[in-house]
């Protein structure tokens, strides 16, 4: 279809229905109120053009520019979006339903408390955008990348983000909840009040990364890092931490109540005043660990390393040692009875064996 006969189609009946535009300068185009029903729209410059509020149903878009356009409260449903840019675009509020996005980029948009409902978001590129209270629960997010973006109360529950990334962006109070988020890269990230819940996030590095109050109960963390985060009152309650790198680390008043920290590292990290209350530490290293007033009633350490960790003051009720290092650990007032001071038991230490 030509330009011609497409403002011709505009003119006498507002609906324009199976055809292909390709190549056509629409920048100037007044489309509102028109009907595309399964029309094909390929390299179209429609940044200027009034399409917003036009009726798009299953039509797709292929190399189509929307820079700078207004959609705000928009309503798009099953339709699919190929190789698009919207830079700078404002679709705050929009209403994003059964579409697909690929390879398209969203720099410096306004998507903030726009909803995204079982969308499949392919290699897209979200660049310096602005995610308040954006939702994508229950869509595909795969192999996108968020580059410095601002997510703030953004809901990704049980959203399968496989291959995506977060990039030099801040997550505040963020649903992750029940997600495939594995090898995720959070390296130096601020991520505050951010609940993982359920997620599998293993072989994912957080590696200097501020996780104040986050949440990553019963998590798959397996093979992770935490090296020099601060990740002061986390919840690593019942995650798997096994292999897990947390040394360095600042976990003060973090909770890992039966937590497997199997093969994990807290070499030299802060775990003052953490919960460890029936944790699973095999073969784990908490070498020059500091642990004043830490819990770890009712733990498994076997073939633990110990060796120069202080834990003064530190609750020991019903711990079991077996085969592990305590040498120049610092026991000072160690603690032995329940939370509720109910019974008390000696507390004993076998030397490994030789």
């Amino acid at each position: 279809m030509t330009k011609q006969e497409l403002i011709r189609s505009i003119e006498e009946k507002k609906r324009v229905e199976a055809t292909t535009l390709e190549g056509l300068d629409c920048s100037d185009l007044d489309l509102s109120g028109v009907t595309f029903k399964e029309v094909t729209f390929i390299d179209l410059d429609l940044s200027a053009s009034k399409i917003a509020k036009a009726d798009l149903e299953h039509c797709s878009f292929k190399k189509v520019s929307f820079d700078g356009m207004d959609f705000e409260r928009v309503h798009w449903q099953g339709l699919e979006f190929h190789e698009c840019s919207f830079v700078k675009s404002d679709l705050s509020h929009a209403n994003f339903s059964d579409i697909v996005l690929q390879e398209s980029i969203f720099k410096e948009a306004d998507l903030s408390r726009a909803t995204f409902s079982a969308a499949t978001l392919t290699a897209v590129n979200l660049q310096q955008c602005d995610l308040k209270q954006t939702n994508f629960s229950g869509s595909k997010v795969i192999e996108t990348t968020f580059s410095h973006c601002d997510l703030v109360s953004t809901n990704f529950f049980q959203t399968d983000m496989s291959g995506s990334k977060f990039l030099d962006s801040t997550l505040l109070k963020v649903v992750l909840m029940e997600c495939a988020l594995q090898e995720q890269e959070f390296t130096q990230g601020r991520l505050h009040r951010v609940q993982f819940n359920g997620s599998d996030l293993s072989k994912s590095r957080f590696d200097g990364a501020d996780l104040t109050q986050s949440n990553f109960y019963q998590c798959d963390l397996s093979f992770s890092s935490f090296k020099g985060a601060k990740a002061h009152q986390v919840i690593f309650t019942e995650a798997d931490l096994k292999m897990a790198d947390l040394s360095g680390a600042d976990l003060y008043q973090s909770n890992f109540d039966k937590a497997d920290l199997e093969s994990s590292d807290f070499e030299g990290a802060n775990i003052q005043q953490c919960r460890f209350v029936s944790a699973i530490c095999k073969g784990s290293n908490f070498r020059g660990a500091h642990a004043k007033y830490a819990d770890f009633s009712h733990a498994l350490f076997e073939k633990v390393v110990l060796r120069g960790m202080d834990l003064s003051h530190g609750n020991v009720h019903a711990i079991v040692l077996k085969e592990s290092d305590l040498s120049e650990a610092n026991c000072h007032a160690l603690r032995k009875s329940d939370p509720d001071l109910l019974a008390a038991e000696q507390f004993t230490y076998k030397p490994r064996s030789q």
